[in-house]
């Protein structure tokens, strides 16, 4: 794809849920923390800008609701660098902050750095397109983006890089794994920071050039899957094709004839007869408990198997091995259809 249809594809966003913004300059232009974006020859104020809404307590919802918790404690903090930093120059976001603030779940971190160089967890992290230009405040790490600063608000306060500009900055310091988990992270089954999924990562990709990290990037890429619910059926995904089993299916959809219930299953391999079910807090509530009995009893009625997987398990070596070989004694032992 060329660069004038690539910049065409994310001109289209902007007419989406998560538009991709790209200011050229970002210009106070008053007293009142409001500033003129600059972007080409079009001239926008932050009302332009797509504004993502705090997340929302949900019931049963674990995982969703401690993402909730994270990004209020993150607004309560950048609350408090944007009222010292008093609108001298625009503040963007970026990194690890921009996810909290996003309600997105930030990776694993695994680089060894020297205290200078670290991304320190800690801090408030923001970016500028010039080193002249970043902000210098006690427990803010500045960084320097020289890549365009497609930027979103939050909470209609908050500016923050894309959250595709996030996962391009997160590069450097995880592990090309952890970068897969944060790419799938964005294209969540019930809620995606990227329409258009996978194609929108190569998009940004071939504009974006010479920054570090992009490497690692492109071989992120063709490991990406849109429709996830969680980090941790990733990691289980990769785990299994780091031992050889790949073709997965993420939250594969079916359909009981019978109650017409719809249910979707974390990771399955139908050319293998077999699924795997991610066991995380959330089965322990009786209402997903009931709910991942019934899934078993259909897909056992389709002739496929289920393994259910905790995060005890993913740790540990042996029992890993013990699940491989069960699996692969299972699927290759004959068995009747329906026989329960």
């Amino acid at each position: 794809m060329g660069r004038e249809s690539v910049n065409e594809g994310l001109r289209e966003d902007s007419m989406s849920s998560a538009a991709l913004l790209v200011p050229a300059a970002i210009i106070p232009f008053d007293h009142h923390h409001e500033f003129r974006l600059r972007w080409g020859s079009v001239i926008g104020t932050l009302e332009s800008m797509m504004n993502y809404s705090p997340l929302s307590p949900r019931p049963n919802d674990i995982s969703g609701n401690e993402l909730a918790t994270v990004q209020r404690r993150e607004f309560a903090r950048c609350s408090d660098i944007l009222g010292r930093s008093r609108g001298v120059r625009p503040l963007i976001f970026s990194h690890m902050t921009a996810l909290r603030l996003l309600g997105i779940e930030v990776p694993n971190l695994q680089r060894e750095a020297s205290a200078s160089t670290r991304l320190c967890v800690e801090k408030i992290h923001s970016c500028a397109s010039e080193k002249w230009n970043r902000i210098d405040m006690k427990n803010v790490q500045a960084h320097v983006w020289s890549r365009p600063l497609r930027s979103v608000l939050v909470d209609g306060r908050f500016m923050c890089v894309h959250p595709l500009v996030a996962w391009e900055q997160m590069a450097e310091w995880i592990s090309l794994e952890e970068l897969v988990v944060l790419g799938d992270s964005l294209m969540r089954r019930q809620r995606s920071f990227v329409p258009g999924g996978v194609r929108r990562f190569e998009e940004i990709l071939e504009t974006d050039l010479n920054f570090r990290g992009r490497k690692a990037c492109m071989k992120a890429v063709s490991m990406l899957r849109s429709g996830t619910d969680s980090s941790q059926e990733t990691r289980l995904r990769l785990l299994m094709e780091r031992h050889g089993l790949t073709g997965a299916v993420v939250n594969m959809k079916t359909c009981d004839p019978v109650s017409g219930k719809v249910s979707y299953f974390d990771i399955a391999y139908p050319q293998y007869g077999f699924a795997l079910e991610y066991h995380g807090r959330q089965h322990g509530l009786h209402e997903t408990w009931t709910h991942d009995i019934d899934k078993v009893r259909f897909l056992f009625r389709q002739n496929m198997y289920v393994f259910g997987v905790k995060a005890e398990d993913m740790k540990n070596e042996r029992k890993m091995n013990e699940l491989l070989a069960t699996i692969f004694t299972q699927i290759s032992a004959p068995r009747l259809v329906g026989d329960e």
